[in-house]
């Protein structure tokens, strides 16, 4: 073989794991770095929804938006206060959860972050000997049950985030 197909099979090689390492660079539950960007309780009546489980990605300032308006009014301001988000090179991962006791609520601290079967996954601490209680009021004077379940947003960089992820968010 000549040096010009040498040459033309390394280049290929190239190509081929250039192209392929975005979308596997981080599975195979790889830690990705993230930031927090809030982190507490929120209220919910019993009149009110409950905000989404899932956790769920945002690659748009549009889609966070409007997420933000419907389930948690004035959080945007909070959230970017200290930290600006540069949607072109970074997203925002929503995760929240609710304690398995009615009683109260639970914080949950973040152990790692990482992606398995295309899906961003939120791992928590098992051992977190920090946590914070929220009591849960069974019936307020309006008789309304209140709860109060726990996020953390964070934000990442979108090179960790695979092309075909399946918790992302799409408003409808």
């Amino acid at each position: 073989m000549n040096k010009m197909g040498i040459k033309i099979i390394i280049m290929m090689g190239l190509i081929i794991s250039l192209v392929s390492c975005k979308n596997s660079k981080y599975l195979n539950n790889k830690n990705i770095e993230y930031k927090n960007l809030y982190n507490g309780f929120v209220i919910v009546a019993g009149n009110e929804s409950l905000p989404p489980k899932e956790t769920l990605v945002f690659n748009s300032k549009g889609e966070w938006d409007k997420f933000g308006r419907e389930n948690f009014p004035g959080i945007n301001g909070i959230i970017t206060m200290f930290d600006k988000i540069d949607f072109s090179k970074e997203c925002i991962v929503y995760t929240l959860t609710i304690s398995p006791r009615s009683g109260y609520g639970l914080s949950e601290e973040i152990e790692n972050i990482f992606i398995d079967n295309n899906k961003l996954i939120v791992k928590y601490k098992t051992n977190n000997t920090y946590n914070i209680y929220a009591l849960n009021k069974y019936i307020d004077e309006y008789n309304l049950k209140i709860i109060h379940p726990y996020i953390n947003i964070v934000k990442i960089e979108k090179k960790y985030i695979p092309d075909d992820l399946k918790n992302i968010y799409v408003s409808n």
